[in-house]
Order: structure tokens, then sequence, then C-alpha cells
């Protein structure tokens, strides 16, 4: 993420000092810049990680880009759909790439969201309802209903 620092410096002077001091305004802006600047700090360290983790990313080809320019409301999202379906041909820009544009934190997004569709899984195989028994050479047993263990196993047969 690039910051226009003159902009910026404009903007902040504008809610500080272009008018009458008020409170309510002065602690607002200054939250909404606490957030900014842990923001870019984050995506300032992802991506130097980037160029220590990942050094050949900036040795990658572009190779025929596909621009998708049209007037609203003319389809452009549904192509940029349909296109985004064959991931083998097109790479298409998801939305939170483009808020965090560092291949570490992408990893760190994708490792977090598999862990919690696991974690889904895991509490579909043994809902909070199951009851966990010690058996006598020290093991557990976790007893469920038949029907919640079925429907789970034809959720773990389909890719995630």
């Amino acid at each position: 993420m690039y910051l226009n620092l003159g902009l910026t410096a404009k903007a902040l002077y504008l809610s500080y000092l272009g008018r009458p001091f008020q409170l309510r305004r002065w602690l607002i802006v200054t939250f909404f810049l606490s957030l900014l600047t842990c923001f870019w700090v984050v995506v300032a360290i992802g991506r130097a990680l980037d160029h220590i983790l990942y050094p050949e990313f900036r040795r990658q080809k572009i190779r025929q880009p596909v621009f998708i320019i049209a007037p609203p409301r003319s389809g452009t999202t549904f192509l940029q759909k349909l296109l985004a379906k064959n991931r083998g041909t097109f790479a298409p820009v998801l939305m939170y790439q483009t808020i965090f544009p560092s291949i570490t934190i992408q990893k760190i997004i994708q490792s977090v969201a598999l862990a919690s569709r696991q974690r889904e899984v895991f509490f579909s195989i043994f809902p909070h309802g199951s009851s966990v028994t010690a058996l006598a050479d020290g093991t557990e047993c976790i007893k469920c209903d038949l029907q919640s263990r079925k429907k789970t196993m034809a959720t773990l047969s389909t890719p995630l």
C-alpha cells in the first residue's frame, strides 16, 4: 500500500488546525490515523518479508494480462467471475489481495481460513453434544449420533 504523504499531510492539517478545536473531531481523526498507521506498518512488514522469503516474485513474468474495462452495470463483474472460474488460465485479484498486497500476509490469511475450515469439520464430526468417556485402558471414546457422523463423512469425502 502506497501512501500519498502530501495529500495525507494536507488532510491532517485541515482536520486538526483548519477548523476551531473540537475534542471529538481530534479523537476521531487520531483514532483513524493510528489505525491507518498500524495497517500501513503491517503491510510494510509483509512486503519486507516478501523480499526475504519470496525473492523470486520480482522475476515473475506476466503474460497477456486481461483488463476488463466497460461502463458501469454492463456485466463486467459477471465476466470477471466467469473468467475467475478458470484458475489455470486466469489469476483474478481477490479483495483481500488488494487490501493486503503481500505474499506473506496472503499465506497467513489462507492458513487461518484453512484452519477455520478444519475446525468446522472437526466440530461437525464431534458436535458439542458429544460425550467423551474414559475407557479402562486409559483411552477416550467419543460418542455422537450416527446421522451426524454419516453427514460428516460425506463432507470429508468432498474436496475443500
